[in-house]
């Protein structure tokens, strides 16, 4: 079954996903605008409107939480607005806000996005309460470990707050980190400009998150799922491949972001049946509008 969605949500969780092919520091804004000349500068450094709203489609495949035993899928229309402000940000790695850099060094603060389950379409979750939607936030800090023309090799750390979101209602679940290993490659294609983000790391979640996913208790009970108390460490492994072009008309990317279980500290609840989990897709968008204001940006 296709679900049509036409909120934000899904793009919000797609973007957090394909966005790790641009890291974060490779299309800053500068402090300088410009409102004339769009020519490479020295560096590697393009200019790029402040501001560019775009329109398409996209679909994905995704599960409906980490470790189900189910997917779901999802094409919806993408309205994708992209901000370039000098410490505001929402673009090709989505939405966050920029503390510090240095040549080598970035401190923003970034967003990530979990959707909402209903607990009818999961077997493993029949008779239990629905999956709020899941907002993480928090600070990131990343290191360029190599920098040249056409390969990047990139490490970050990360660490977030997750709060659910139900309606008005928000609550905290807990806390994640994301230590990961990132290596870029540009490459021209079809006449195009390409880049390749290959990304590995680690998923570490404490206690009151892995509840808000893995926890039975007594009352949910049946023959098929036993009573679990869940607990804080290790989740699992995840890797992303990630392919996105853009020039000045459209916008693509294609994705896929894989899972890995095994070993992870809640393997033993019955709802976490699954020992990996795969996410993929793509969005194609084409460019309808964009600031006359232009900013400096690596590419």
């Amino acid at each position: 079954m296709i679900d049509f969605k036409s909120n934000t949500a899904v793009f919000i969780l797609l973007l957090a996903t394909y966005g790790h092919c641009f890291p974060a520091h490779a299309q800053d804004a500068s402090q300088g605008e410009s409102t004339t000349d769009k020519s490479a500068l020295p560096g590697g450094t393009q200019q790029l409107p402040k501001w560019e709203l775009a329109l398409g489609i996209g679909a994905t495949r995704l599960p409906h939480y980490p470790g189900s035993a189910s997917s779901r899928n999802f094409l919806f229309p993408a309205v994708i607005p992209l901000y370039r402000g000098e410490y505001l940000k929402f673009d090709d790695d989505g939405l966050r806000g920029e503390i510090y850099k240095s040549d080598r060094f970035y401190l923003d603060f970034s967003v990530d996005f979990n959707l909402a389950v209903d607990s009818s379409d999961v077997e493993e979750r029949l008779g239990m309460p629905d999956l709020d939607n899941i907002i993480q936030l928090g600070p990131s800090l990343e290191w360029m470990l190599k920098n040249d023309d056409n390969d990047q090799w990139l490490l970050k750390l990360g660490l977030r707050a997750a709060i659910a979101v139900d309606g008005v209602d928000l609550n905290s679940t807990g806390f994640t980190a994301n230590p990961q290993l990132t290596w870029y490659r540009k490459f021209e294609a079809g006449q195009r400009d390409w880049r390749l983000g290959v990304t590995g790391g680690l998923l570490f979640g404490t206690e009151n998150y892995h509840d808000f996913y893995y926890q039975v208790s007594p009352e949910f009970v049946t023959a098929q799922r036993a009573q679990y108390d869940a607990s804080g460490g290790y989740g699992g492994f995840r890797g992303i491949t990630t392919l996105v072009s853009r020039n000045e008309k459209s916008w693509i990317a294609l994705f896929a972001r894989y899972e890995n279980y095994s070993g992870a500290i809640n393997k033993g609840s019955d709802l976490l049946p699954s020992s990996d989990g795969l996410t993929f897709g793509f969005v194609y968008s084409r460019f309808l509008f964009r600031s006359k204001t232009l900013v400096n940006a690596e590419r």
